[in-house]
């Protein structure tokens, strides 16, 4: 078996893996630790309502963030380059958007091209939400969000000053 081949061998593997029953009990703790944040939350004192899940490839983070969405409203991007493998395939053109181009700028303005950029993203990540919000409330919580129609509003709105004005 060839290279290739055994590549999409492994890929469609993980894809019949995914599909099937979730293991473990991550999902119940993953639920848990939601729930009490959420009670726990003080819009005073904490900055925003995020989990980072940090944790090495292949342990299965995107697969319990799939299994989460369908109880709770997730917004999900793994961040993987074109001539990466993996699975589940990377949103390539999220990852494009967040870093194409970044090292023409000089390197004093990577924090604040980055920062913007990211925060149209999720500007225009929620406002599909919003448009979606009505069409979506059912047994399963999930929203398909587009990539590819996120990243054309968010590139056409995107340039530091668009940020600037698009929070205020």
């Amino acid at each position: 078996m060839d290279d290739e081949s055994e590549t999409r061998s492994i890929l469609d593997d993980l894809h019949n893996d995914w599909r099937g029953p979730f293991l473990g009990d991550s999902l119940a703790v993953l639920k848990d630790l939601l729930l009490r944040r959420e009670k726990e939350f003080q819009k005073d004192t904490t900055y925003g309502k995020t989990i980072p899940i940090i944790q090495s490839s292949g342990t299965g983070k995107s697969r319990l963030l799939d299994e989460i969405s369908k109880q709770f409203l997730t917004i999900s991007f793994v961040l993987r380059r074109p001539s990466q493998d993996g699975y589940p395939p990377g949103d390539t053109e999220i990852t494009t958007f967040l870093t194409d181009l970044i090292y023409f700028l000089s390197q004093s303005d990577w924090g604040t091209e980055l920062h913007a950029r990211a925060v149209t993203l999720l500007m225009t990540a929620f406002t599909q939400c919003k448009e979606k919000e009505n069409s979506i409330w059912s047994s399963n919580l999930t929203v398909l969000l587009s990539s590819e129609r996120m990243v054309q509003r968010a590139t056409t709105i995107h340039s530091v000053e668009g940020y600037c004005e698009n929070i205020s």
